[in-house]
């Protein structure tokens, strides 16, 4: 968020201390003009010529993409007015501005959660998109026609055991009809923050100056693919629940009479070795988010203070980040060797364990 309105507010209050116009920039070799003066531009078609609005109409529009259309929110209560669901909404907004890490290592959890949920109840039919749905709060009980709470994925699979409630017999397809979102709509913001990455990447090759509202943009762009790749297949903007009949018995793990799952709901794995990798994962993530941040260490600033300010809040980013990641594996490996000793511990009486097999002594010789 810093660096977004940094790179706006300096951005425009430098061009319009410095120009009366907007400025022209020279698509043969980069030159920034200033309008007041006698321009000699040597470009045959001035229609490749950008203004200063054009490239902060694209960013915001591109960082409006990564930011509040590709957030997956979960289910609401039925409960909630329109104004309460837009605050949520809004504030998940905020979040994706001020740290997207966070929200990348959210989805990333529920990624790897809807893969073991459906894997699970594979032979009853259930795909990823449904190991998304339950964790969105998409099964509620209900008693008579009165809704009873939301059922969590651990709630749900204990009274499924128990007979309790009858499994739900809904398909992909009516998962999906619930969804406000498609592949065509999801492909379209893909389409958009590609076409941006294609355009830095070819004004680089060209030697075209890139401003760093566009560096920026191009580090959301780059969550903003992982994290649709993990969101691909959750549905987006649900607001009914599935209903399921049931006797209330006191058993929900979220809290008494929830109507919603939580903000950042996610299914518990029991997978230690996957904890450590989500973690991982994210921690690269936020350091990428924060290295992309750095490419414009030499970049032109207004001041020698605004670059010193950027230069600091791009090493915290990338330096904190990588912290965290250096943490996490030291983390996994001590995990690792833990369970490499207590191997060690059980094939210690016979070293043959360590040994491969000799398929020459199987062969007939002389």
């Amino acid at each position: 968020m810093f660096f977004v309105l940094f790179a706006i507010s300096r951005f425009l209050l430098y061009n319009e201390s410095q120009v009366t116009a907007a400025p022209l920039l020279s698509a043969a070799n980069g030159t920034l003009y200033n309008t007041t003066e006698e321009v000699s531009c040597t470009c045959t078609d001035p229609c490749n010529l950008r203004t200063i609005w054009d490239i902060v109409w694209g960013s915001a529009a591109t960082i409006f993409l990564c930011t509040w259309i590709a957030i997956h929110p979960n289910i609401p209560a039925p409960t909630d007015p329109w104004l309460v669901i837009t605050f949520r909404r809004v504030r998940l907004w905020i979040y994706a501005l001020l740290v997207p890490e966070m929200v990348i290592f959210w989805a990333m959890r529920q990624w790897i959660a809807a893969r073991t949920i459906s894997q699970r109840y594979r032979d009853r039919g259930w795909t990823q998109t449904h190991g998304f749905f339950i964790q969105m709060g998409g099964f509620m009980l209900y008693e008579g026609d009165s809704p009873v709470h939301i059922l969590s994925v651990t709630e749900f699979e204990d009274l499924v055991q128990k007979g309790e409630i009858e499994f739900p017999d809904i398909s992909e397809q009516e998962i999906k009809d619930k969804s406000k979102g498609d592949m065509i709509s999801k492909g379209i913001v893909v389409l958009q923050t590609s076409w941006f990455i294609i355009q830095c990447i070819a004004r680089a090759f060209q030697k075209l100056a890139i401003t760093e509202l566009e560096l920026v943009t191009l580090s959301f762009c780059a969550l903003n693919g992982l994290m649709y790749y993990l969101w691909w297949n959750k549905p987006l903007d649900v607001c009914c629940t599935v209903r399921l009949s049931g006797t209330e018995k006191n058993t929900n793990t979220i809290k008494p009479n929830a109507m919603r799952v939580p903000e950042f709901y996610t299914y518990q794995t029991d997978h230690p070795h996957l904890t450590h990798r989500i973690r991982m994962i994210s921690g690269a993530a936020a350091m990428g988010f924060g290295g992309i941040h750095c490419i414009a260490w030499s970049f032109h600033f207004p001041s020698h203070i605004d670059q010193l300010l950027w230069r600091i809040s791009a090493s915290i980013i990338t330096g904190s980040s990588a912290l965290v990641t250096i943490a996490v594996v030291g983390q996994a490996r001590a995990l690792n060797d833990k369970w490499e000793n207590w191997f060690k511990e059980y094939t210690r009486e016979d070293d043959s364990a360590y040994q491969t097999v000799q398929w020459t002594k199987f062969l007939p010789h002389i």
